[in-house]
C-alpha cells in the first residue's frame, strides 16, 4: 500500500466573498458599442422571456422599484418612447440597472444625445425591422433581438442588405408597437408569425440612393461610445458658420429653405440654442461632404469643409421659384410637371394587382415618385378604391390564415391526445408556430375540441 504525504495546516485563511444578489437576472446587452446595438425595448423583451413573464408585468415591477413620478399612464408614456430621450427615461434605466446589476444600459437608447438633439421626429411611432437581418439571426442560431437604429426616424433602409425596412406583419398586415407586450422579438404581436418570412419580397435599394446615405450616417451614432459628444455651443458655432456662407450665396436668408428643406424660423431657433433635429444634421453632412460622426464627436472642423459647399455650381445655379407668403419670400424648387395620364394608368394597374396582394399608399407614392397629398388632390376616387380593395384583400387573407390555424390547432390536439399526452393550452402552443393563449378565437376552438373528445379542463 502506497504512502501519501498529507500537509497539516494550523489555520486556513479564506477570502471573504461579498455577494450582491439582484432581484432580476443580469442579462448582457447584444452588440454593445456597435452599429447593430440592441434597443432597450428589445432588451426588456428578452429579460421578460428569461423570467417567464410578460413585458407588461416586468414594466410594472420595474416602475414599482423606480423613482419615476407616479402616474396612471406612466407605463405607456415610458414604453412609447422607451428608446429615446424623453423625461424620466434615465430614472427608468437606473431602476433596471439596480434590479439586474447590469451597467451601461443607457447606451441602448439615445440618451447620450439628449443635450443636442430635438425630440421632434426623432423616433418612429411604430416598429420597423429588416427581414434579412432577422433571418440571419435565426439561421445562425443567434439570439433574436431588435436593433436600436431601426427605431430612429429616417432610417428606412438596411445599409447591410440594401433593402427597405418592413413595418407590417406579412400575415395579418398589422403594425407593431415599439414594446411587445405579448410575444418575443422577431414575432408579430397580433398573430405570432415570424417577421422574417418575406425576405424575397423586400424592395432592393440602389447603394447610390440618398436613403442609404441617411441610414449609414444615422448608424454612426451608436459607435465611438468612448468619445465625448460635442457640446450644444460648439454645434451652434458650426451652424453660424453655415449661416454666414449662406449669406454669401444669397442676400435672402430664405435660401436655407431650398437647401435643407426647413423653414427659416426653424433654422433661427437652432441658432438661438434649441435642440437640432437629427435629419437636419444628416442633410447638412450630405451637402458639405463630411461624416455625421465627425460633427457629433467633434473630430473635424466643419469650416474646413464648408468651401466645398460653395464650389458646387449646381447649388448656385439651381432654378428656384420665389413666392410671397405674408411679408416674407420663400424659395422652393421648381416642381416638375406631373404626367397625369401616366400616373392614372399606373394607379389603375395597381388597383388590378391588389386582388393578390395589398399595397400601402406609402409604397405607391415611392413607386410613382409623388407625394400623398398630390395623389389625394388629383386622384381621390382611385385612392379610395385602392384603400377599399386593400381592406377587402387583407380581410380575406386574415380569414384564410385564421381558418388554417384553427385546423392546425385541432390536428395538434388530436395528435397529442392519441399519444396519451394531455393537450393543455401551453402544451398545444409549444407545438404551434404561433400564439394560442392570446387569441380568443383559437382558444375557443381548443375548448370545443377538448369537449368533443370528452376531455375536461380547468377554467381559470
Amino acid at each position: 500500500m502506497g504512502k501519501y504525504k498529507v500537509k497539516v495546516y494550523d489555520s486556513l485563511l479564506l477570502k471573504e466573498i461579498q455577494l450582491n444578489p439582484t432581484k432580476l437576472y443580469k442579462l448582457r446587452p447584444i452588440r454593445l458599442n456597435t452599429k447593430e446595438v440592441e434597443s432597450l425595448s428589445s432588451y426588456l423583451t428578452r429579460l421578460a422571456e428569461i423570467h417567464c413573464i410578460t413585458v407588461g408585468t416586468l414594466l410594472d415591477f420595474i416602475l414599482q422599484n423606480s423613482f419615476v413620478p407616479a402616474d396612471p399612464r406612466r407605463k405607456y408614456i415610458i414604453s412609447s418612447k422607451i428608446n429615446g430621450i424623453n423625461n424620466n427615461i434615465d430614472l427608468f434605466i437606473n431602476a433596471i440597472e439596480n434590479l439586474t446589476g447590469q451597467t451601461n444600459l443607457a447606451d441602448l437608447t439615445l440618451l447620450r444625445y439628449k443635450n443636442i438633439f430635438s425630440n421632434v421626429n426623432l423616433l418612429k411611432n411604430t416598429k420597423t425591422w429588416c427581414s434579412a437581418c432577422l433571418d440571419e439571426m435565426r439561421n445562425n442560431n443567434h439570439s433574436i433581438y431588435e436593433k436600436l437604429v431601426w427605431n430612429v426616424n429616417h432610417f428606412n433602409v438596411c445599409p447591410i442588405h440594401l433593402v427597405e425596412l418592413e413595418s407590417i406583419c406579412p400575415d395579418c398586415k398589422s403594425e407593431q408597437k415599439i414594446v411587445n407586450y405579448k410575444g418575443g422579438n422577431g414575432y408579430c404581436q397580433q398573430c405570432g408569425s415570424w417577421l422574417g418570412n418575406f425576405v424575397e419580397k423586400c424592395t432592393t435599394i440602389s447603394e447610390n440612393d440618398e436613403r442609404v446615405y441617411h441610414s449609414q450616417q444615422i448608424s454612426y451614432l451608436f459607435t465611438n461610445l468612448n468619445m465625448s459628444v460635442t457640446s450644444k455651443e460648439k454645434l451652434i458655432m458650426y451652424l453660424e458658420e453655415v449661416d454666414e456662407k449662406l449669406l454669401k450665396i444669397s442676400r435672402n436668408k430664405e435660401k436655407c429653405n431650398e437647401i435643407f428643406g426647413i423653414a427659416r424660423n426653424t433654422f433661427n431657433r437652432f441658432l438661438a440654442g434649441s435642440s437640432v433635429q437629427l435629419i437636419f444634421l444628416v442633410k447638412l453632412c450630405l451637402l458639405v461632404g463630411i461624416e455625421l460622426q465627425d460633427v457629433i464627436f467633434n473630430s473635424i472642423e466643419i469650416k474646413n469643409k464648408l468651401p466645398e459647399l460653395f464650389r458646387n455650381n449646381n447649388l448656385k445655379n439651381k432654378k428656384v421659384e420665389k413666392r410671397k407668403v405674408g411679408k416674407t419670400y420663400i424659395f422652393n424648387k421648381l416642381k416638375t410637371r406631373l404626367n397625369i395620364e401616366k400616373i392614372k394608368m399606373e394607379l389603375v394597374s395597381i388597383i388590378n394587382s391588389i386582388n393578390q396582394e395589398p399595397i400601402s399608399i406609402r409604397k405607391i407614392c415611392v413607386k410613382l415618385n409623388v407625394s400623398q397629398p398630390t395623389l389625394m388632390r388629383y386622384f381621390p376616387d382611385l385612392l379610395e378604391e385602392i384603400k377599399r380593395r386593400n381592406k377587402k384583400v387583407s380581410k380575406e387573407q386574415k380569414s384564410d390564415i385564421l381558418n388554417t390555424r384553427k385546423e392546425l390547432v385541432i390536428s395538434t390536439i388530436t395528435t397529442l391526445y392519441s399519444k396519451g399526452i394531455y393537450p393543455s393550452s401551453r402544451r398545444v402552443e409549444d407545438e404551434l408556430p404561433f400564439h394560442l393563449i392570446y387569441e380568443n378565437e383559437l382558444l375557443q376552438v381548443w375548448r370545443e375540441t377538448l369537449k368533443e373528445l370528452g376531455i375536461s379542463y380547468k377554467q381559470n
